[in-house]
């Protein structure tokens, strides 16, 4: 017993231009989502150098501020220091 199939090669060129059409809508779709994945890791990376530097600074700012603080700090004792001599000297200058 045989069986005989009988099809139209057009409508099988058709049906393969069909999926192959699917295909290369898919393929673009997949392709432009990498280009996004691409553009949205390269802003990601600007953003991340930005508060890197942004940290920076403020570690910078914040180290000049340790050290006017400490400055001041000196500056004070050293005030401390001079009003230690001062008044014993003002007083000896009050007794005599």
């Amino acid at each position: 017993m045989s069986v005989t199939i009988e099809t139209d090669l057009r409508d099988i060129l058709n049906k393969l231009d069909q999926r192959f059409d699917k295909m290369e809508q898919r393929f673009e779709r997949m392709e432009q989502g990498l280009n996004d994945l691409k553009v949205g890791q390269t802003e990601t990376n600007g953003e991340i150098k930005t508060i890197n530097t942004k940290i920076d600074g403020l570690q910078k700012t914040v180290d000049k501020l340790s050290i006017d603080v400490s400055a001041s700090k000196q500056d004070i004792s050293d005030l401390k220091g001079v009003k230690s001599l001062i008044v014993p000297g003002f007083v000896a200058i009050l007794a005599s």
